[in-house]
């Protein structure tokens, strides 16, 4: 009985036992290759009293690991200066700066693996906001304005053009509306209003444009009334005064109040330094990078400076 259960238990388990083999195949993975970043585009800059601000996009790619440094190199032709930035922001102000002189700005990344290549270089010049036209004069003719000036006073900024705006005045508002008009005219110093209302009230301003934008601006206003006597002509100067002379045949008459000029804010005038100033954070879709804006005086020696 012993025996024959035994070799009953010994089949069983001979024809019901599996073995299961499990076999791994591991395939290497190469790890990423980490090379120095790309060139930085959309270098940009804006000129204003004795600075230059600065800005400028990431590269097309990172080289794989995240931008933690900037070289910024300033040439002035007899000089070449570089400043290095900490981070991944992407704006720089420049200040202590001379008016006039040109300078030659670019810029390149820096990753683990080190610097990229530089960007194309700009050109940018500082220069003082101009001051407003001289001697503007308004005559009228019908229904038509005619506005000549002379140049601003010079201050070492050049003057590329003259831009003029016409505003009228709402009745309803109870104030000017506008600019109606703008005329970019070039190196002109004359401009013609044409088909003009009668009875109704204008405002014109004349601004001198330099390389970096506008400048200050002259004012006059006219009120030209259908009547049967006079012509008006008027003289405006940047110092707000104005006369006039009046002579029959006319069927229009001009009222011109005195002239405005508007100048910009006077500038700093303490001593610029070497400052740090942080922006707010911004998060780069790709590389998880942060923007900051810092600002630097180019009279102090450049060394490298670092922003947290």
């Amino acid at each position: 009985m012993e025996t024959s259960f035994k070799k009953t238990a010994a089949r069983l388990l001979g024809t019901s036992l599996v073995f299961l083999f499990i076999s791994f195949t591991v395939f290497p993975v190469d790890a990423q290759e980490i090379t120095p970043p790309g060139k930085p585009g959309f270098l940009k800059s804006t000129a204003g009293e004795n600075e230059i601000r600065v800005t400028w996009a990431h590269p097309a790619s990172n080289g794989g690991s995240m931008i933690t440094e900037w070289e910024i190199q300033v040439n002035t032709g007899s000089t070449n200066e570089n400043y290095f930035l900490l981070g991944s922001g992407t704006a720089l102000g420049l200040g202590g700066l001379i008016n006039g002189q040109v300078y030659e700005i670019r810029v390149r990344a820096k990753n683990s693996s080190g610097f990229g290549p530089f960007s194309d270089s700009i050109q940018s010049t500082p220069y003082s906001p101009l001051l407003a036209p001289q001697g503007l004069q308004i005559e009228v003719d019908s229904q038509n304005v005619k506005l000549e000036w002379e140049p601003p006073l010079a201050n070492g900024t050049p003057v590329v053009g003259y831009r003029l705006e016409q505003w009228y005045y709402d009745n309803i508002q109870l104030t000017f509306t506008g600019p109606t008009t703008i005329a970019d005219l070039g190196l002109m110093t004359s401009y013609t209003s044409a088909g003009l209302t009668l009875g109704d009230q204008y405002k014109f301003r004349v601004y001198g444009i330099s390389p970096n934008g506008a400048g200050s601006f002259s004012e006059v206003q006219a009120i030209i009334k259908n009547t049967s006597t006079s012509t008006s002509t008027s003289t405006s100067t940047s110092t707000s005064t104005s006369t006039s002379t009046s002579t029959s045949t006319s069927t229009s008459t001009i009222v011109v109040p005195p002239t405005t000029t508007v100048s910009p804010p006077t500038p700093c005038t303490t001593t610029p330094s070497q400052i740090e100033i942080e922006s707010d954070a911004l998060l780069n879709n790709k590389n998880q990078e942060t923007s900051t804006e810092i600002e630097i005086d180019v009279r102090v020696p450049p060394k490298p400076f670092y922003v947290c």
